[in-house]
């Protein structure tokens, strides 16, 4: 719970609280807005706060707020009022309501002015901060996660370099280790360009070069070098001879390609078979990964292609912070496709795409 002060030494004065500019600035504030009195009465609220307490805006003068608002006859623990009174200073303090299951921000702040028969008058206002607390919780999930997915790769590649500089190590081990220091190192580019992407995707600073290009030499291309990455897997390749050109970027597409793969491998068992499929189909190419994993629930499929989102059960456990299919659903929709997922349970998964094929107009 945060809490802040401000001081005044401004001397109250008789307020008339029923003139225009009042209700001009009640109604331009932001939230639910109250003026009370030192009694915890309301003297006047803004058009938000009376829909939603449902009553009407002479029926709620004079009310007791904390039964107003709160259902209480006594007053509210979590109300600033108290403290305000106190000691004369603006207090904001921010709340979890467990009934609505949202934060709010609860404010009260001396405005220096008494009613005609000598009270102190406060204005509270109460604003909904769930989305801003919610973003920060998102940064502070981001930041663990990138902290902890650096880590593994790192603590390979630094013991792998480490171990190979020792004297008199094998050479073939030293290979292995080598291979194991670039494999980690590839990782963590394309973790870095995962990043990068969603980043700028926010600010929408990706630039795009579409282009007229053949889908058949992107997909050889990423075939081989996950087959070169990954030892126990075998990534195939099943499309026609002859396929027509997309319209779209090229390192973009490869982007695309190699989270899907990657995605597949990491949730696949050891030595499983990835099959990269394409075919025309209605105006664009529809491309299909498919794995032979344990498969999705429906419950998890909602779950896909939003930021740090990972699956249940084992496949919690897997390396990666969920970024993945994100920017695959980012990167195949600014280019014009669409993306989905198809999953039985015990019979694997299948990740669809489309790009727009090429056209000479």
């Amino acid at each position: 719970m945060k809490q802040t002060h401000e001081t005044s030494s401004q001397v109250p004065v008789k307020l008339d609280i029923n003139t225009p500019e009042i209700t001009g600035l009640l109604e331009a504030l932001p939230g639910y807005v109250l003026l009370i009195d030192d009694e915890h009465r309301i003297l006047r609220t803004n058009q938000e706060a009376r829909e939603i307490f449902g009553i009407g805006g002479e029926d709620i003068i004079g009310g007791y707020c904390p039964k107003l608002v709160h259902g209480s006859d006594e007053a509210w623990p979590g109300c600033p009022l108290e403290e305000v009174i106190k000691r004369g200073q603006r207090v904001a303090r921010e709340l979890f309501d467990d009934k609505s299951g949202r934060w709010i921000e609860s404010t009260v702040s001396p405005i220096h002015g008494i009613t005609s028969d000598g009270h102190k008058i406060f204005l509270h206002t109460v604003t909904d901060i769930t989305a801003v607390k919610q973003a920060e919780q998102m940064k502070d999930d981001f930041l663990n996660m990138v902290s902890h997915e650096l880590r593994t790769p790192l603590t390979v590649i630094i013991g792998a370099l480490h171990t190979t500089n020792t004297p008199g190590i094998p050479t073939i081990e030293a290979k292995d280790l080598l291979h194991d220091a670039l494999d980690s190192a590839v990782f963590l580019a394309g973790m870095v360009e995962n990043i990068l992407v969603l980043s700028r995707s926010k600010s929408r600073h990706i630039n795009f070069k579409p282009e007229q290009i053949g889908f058949g030499e992107i997909v050889w291309s990423v075939a081989h070098t996950m087959n070169l990455r990954s030892k126990n897997h075998r990534v195939c390749v099943d499309i026609p001879a002859r396929l027509p050109d997309i319209a779209a970027d090229k390192a973009k597409v490869e982007r695309i390609l190699y989270n899907l793969v990657e995605n597949a491998i990491k949730y696949s068992p050891e030595g499983g078979e990835i099959t990269i499929a394409a075919q025309p189909e209605s105006g664009s190419l529809q491309i299909c990964i498919r794995d032979q994993g344990p498969g999705i629930t429906t419950e998890d499929q909602k779950k896909l292609f939003h930021s740090f989102e990972q699956l249940t059960n084992e496949r919690r456990a897997m390396q990666g912070m969920g970024l993945g299919l994100q920017v695959c659903r980012t990167l195949v929709e600014a280019q014009g496709g669409k993306i989905w997922v198809e999953s039985t349970l015990g019979s694997g998964s299948k990740f669809f795409f489309t790009l727009p094929l090429w056209s000479a107009k």
